[in-house]
């Protein structure tokens, strides 16, 4: 080690140089962290023109564990195609949620975000399903408020067109939207008749 003559006190170059060091260090850590690739989902595809493979891989891979496969007759949101018609449905929408969503994904996505929130160093989609429900949760209650924005944004569009799916319905217990005919019987008494009045200037 370089010493300052014969005292205990580092050089200004020793340290200057270590901090170079650990600063080039760093900076390639970071740099391998970030260049890790998306996990592809095979034989899937985006609507064309709303997420790239990676995008839509991310999104695959939030769908898939908040609303994940429970079994036989209890098939997940990847098995319904869940993703693959949330891209039709964001398709329509207007240019400045498609730009926040695709935002939301790279951040959930993002080693360098888990990384700097002592998370993880892998990307979200090369996670195993415990670890990827891990980030879920730590999004969900984090302290940062666009952390917990983006965890209810995700949630809240994969289960609201999953629950939304006829072949789920039993899953809740939900037997599908009443008939009219005995909407009006059962409230017969309470509906008004507005009959006579059609005609009247």
């Amino acid at each position: 080690m370089v010493r300052d003559g014969n005292s205990n006190r580092w050089s200004r170059r020793t340290i200057l140089g270590v901090g170079l060091a650990s600063g080039a260090f760093s900076a390639y850590a970071l740099l391998c962290v970030h260049l890790q690739p998306t996990r592809l989902r095979r034989g899937a595809a985006s609507e064309p023109g709303v997420l790239s493979a990676s995008e839509f891989a991310v999104l695959s891979a939030v769908a898939d564990r908040i609303c994940p496969d429970l079994g036989p007759g209890n098939p997940g949101a990847l098995a319904l195609g869940g993703p693959e018609m949330l891209t039709k449905l964001i398709a329509s929408s207007s240019a400045g949620l498609v730009k926040q969503l695709k935002q939301a994904l790279a951040v959930l996505e993002s080693p360098v975000v888990g990384l700097l929130t002592g998370e993880r160093i892998r990307p979200f989609t090369q996670l195993a399903p415990a670890e990827q429900d891990a980030v879920l949760h730590s999004f969900r209650y984090s302290s940062l408020p666009p952390k917990r924005a983006i965890y209810r944004a995700l949630r809240n569009m994969v289960a609201g067109y999953y629950y939304g799916d006829p072949r789920v319905w039993h899953v809740s217990g939900y037997g599908g939207p009443p008939q009219r005919d005995l909407l009006r019987a059962a409230y017969r008494d309470q509906l008004v008749d507005y009959s006579p009045l059609q005609g009247e200037g």
